[in-house]
């Protein structure tokens, strides 16, 4: 290093720590060690981590009461396992910057650290702000009539898994072609029809775990609830990630069925990486590939929006728009059809989450606040929807008086 610029670094590294030791002695950070499950899986209290005996996944559970759940049901095979012993860990850790909000209001979708009217400090997401009315409908948020919508990187950041493919359970892949265009490898699937052949998708079908691998729909499940018994209502929004490699003149369609439409995106290579080509009069967009040309492929639906984001760098995009169902239906949400041109295409790491789904505590799939929200009343629920105790429930918003700072996690 220049020894022009090393004192000035030296000086800012060491200003930082005792910095930050000012700031907690003034009150301004507060360490903050979770202690509830409103908030999974987003931040976690007390809970555990075991490893399923049949596919391999690390389940994180719930802990109540310092004694996790005697049985752990696997979310993606289904194998129930008896727990014998197993490290409790007691919250994750996290500060509350109490500067924050001195100059200016919270913002949606912080985390925000309230005392409650006995004294106890919660932690929520911020949703509603002074003055809006409030109504979640179908798993979306709307304010003042208005849907409020996410990024891709704001949905990714809080979604539940449903399905990953690296760990199958005897080779059995929830993901099926009925003929031979796709080829089930030990960790991938790999197309070779050209683009003179009919084509047959690779669909993923959802099955319910807790039912003896019942053919469902995609359900709210939290797989850390596991001691939680309560009615389940179902999720349209999804997303599918997976790693793909292909050479140019290749085409892939990724179809999601979206409250009984198949939405879709077709993506062709080109000899710089890959461009959409859609229904509307729109510009396509183009995505640069990876030099390997192997890229991160992720589509999405999310607040009525759907995303496509190719290693890392995403766009709304306009759907091709159908009510056709075969193959694509509520118990097979996702179809990815493939065109390989002289190179065949292959797929890896396949993963399908699920968007978080706003509702209300019994239930309804349809709700509003009886009012709009005060002057100085914020509207907030925890991430771990079906057991948080918020703003959906109580009969009044927090107030901005009630609100100390923003929620930081560090670890």
């Amino acid at each position: 290093m220049n020894r022009r610029f090393a004192w000035p670094v030296l000086v800012f590294l060491v200003l930082i720590p005792v910095a930050i030791r000012i700031a907690m002695f003034r009150g301004m950070i507060r360490p903050l060690l979770v202690a509830s499950e409103s908030m999974a899986p987003t931040l976690w209290g007390p809970s555990a981590t075991l490893r399923c005996s049949g596919c391999g996944i690390d389940l994180r559970v719930v802990v109540r009461g310092d004694k996790p759940p005697r049985h752990v049901t696997c979310f993606q095979c289904g194998t129930r396992q008896r727990i014998e012993t197993v490290q409790v860990d007691r919250g994750d850790r996290v500060v509350i910057d109490t500067a924050t909000y001195w100059f200016q209001n919270p913002k949606r979708f912080d985390w925000v650290a309230f005392t409650d009217d006995d004294g106890s400090l919660s932690v929520k997401r911020m949703l509603g702000l002074p003055g809006e009315s409030i109504e979640l409908a179908h798993g979306d948020l709307f304010a003042s009539g208005q849907p409020i919508r996410r990024s891709l990187t704001q949905a990714l950041a809080t979604s539940i898994p449903v399905d990953d493919d690296r760990f199958r359970k005897q080779d059995v892949s929830r993901w099926r072609c009925d003929d031979d265009d796709w080829t089930k490898l030990e960790d991938r699937f790999r197309c070779e029809a050209s683009s003179s052949d009919t084509h047959s998708p690779l669909v993923y079908h959802h099955v319910q775990v807790y039912q003896n691998n019942r053919p469902e729909r995609v359900m709210d499940d939290y797989p850390g609830n596991q001691q939680v018994s309560r009615q389940m209502v179902p999720v349209d929004d999804l997303i599918v990630q997976m790693v793909c490699s292909a050479a140019e003149g290749a085409e892939l369609t990724i179809s999601l069925w979206v409250r009984e439409q198949v939405l879709s995106v077709l993506l062709q290579r080109t000899a710089n990486g890959w461009a959409t080509s859609n229904a509307s009069k729109t510009k396509p967009k183009t995505w640069r590939s990876r030099s390997d040309g192997t890229d991160l492929l992720t589509a999405a639906h999310i607040d009525g929006q759907l995303w496509l984001a190719i290693n890392g760098q995403s766009h709304v995009v306009d759907p091709i728009v159908s009510d056709s169902k075969p193959p694509v239906d509520a118990k097979q949400p996702i179809a990815i059809t493939c065109r390989s041109a002289e190179h065949p295409v292959t797929i890896r790491n396949l993963r399908v989450d699920r968007d978080l789904h706003w509702w209300h505590p019994d239930a309804i799939d349809r709700w509003s606040a009886a009012t709009a929200l005060p002057e100085r009343g914020y509207f907030v629920v925890g991430d771990n929807v079906p057991v948080s105790i918020d703003s959906r429930t109580e009969p009044l918003p927090i107030s901005r008086d009630q609100i100390i700072g923003r929620v930081i996690p560090y670890r």
